[in-house]
């Protein structure tokens, strides 16, 4: 290297002739800033296209913008949801031994109206707490539904070719055979 040369910038391996990890951070750190300002202009009521023109960026690019602002979880989101897991399975397993005497009263006395009372009432706190810690652990994936004949058996098709009189026909035999 001649002495009159300015060393080359080291560039990232594997990514062709990208800009420098530093400037990736930097870039990174101005979307966030951006997304942040359009979200919060967006909650002031402001438009997309009012959003862009104050921060020069299309209409487009503020949607998006606001979108993957919403999308993204906030700060100590998995923390605070493994947390009031937590909370609620100690919940869950309190309002179980509190059921355990109650239970116990209605083996001798089954019509005790008021141990059955407090007992359906534990039982809804408890659905309660258990349904928040299934909302809370379940990523929203789409739904799948299975579909089949009485009795949980296949649905009879006689062909391929078989028209939606054929099948209906079909699906109320299999039902009469069922029932009897």
């Amino acid at each position: 290297m001649a002495q009159d040369e300015a060393p080359k910038k080291k560039l990232r391996r594997g990514v062709g002739n990208r800009t420098p990890y530093a400037k990736d951070v930097q870039a990174k750190a101005e979307r966030k800033e951006r997304r942040r300002r359009v979200f919060e202009m967006k909650l002031a009521g402001a438009s997309y296209r009012e959003v862009g023109r104050a921060l020069g960026i299309s209409f487009k690019q503020a949607q998006l913008d606001f979108q993957r602002e919403l999308d993204e979880p906030p700060p100590g989101a998995e923390e605070y949801r493994r947390v009031q897991t937590k909370r609620r399975e100690r919940e869950v397993v309190r309002l179980n031994d509190m059921g355990a005497p109650l239970r116990k009263r209605l083996e001798a006395n089954p019509n005790d109206l008021e141990a059955q009372k407090l007992l359906i009432d534990l039982s809804a706190a408890k659905a309660k707490h258990m349904a928040a810690i299934e909302s809370m652990n379940v990523r929203k994936l789409p739904e799948q539904h299975e579909h089949s004949g009485p009795g949980g058996a296949p649905i009879a098709v006689a062909s391929a070719q078989a028209s939606w009189a054929d099948i209906v026909r079909l699906m109320a035999e299999n039902e009469k055979k069922a029932g009897s």
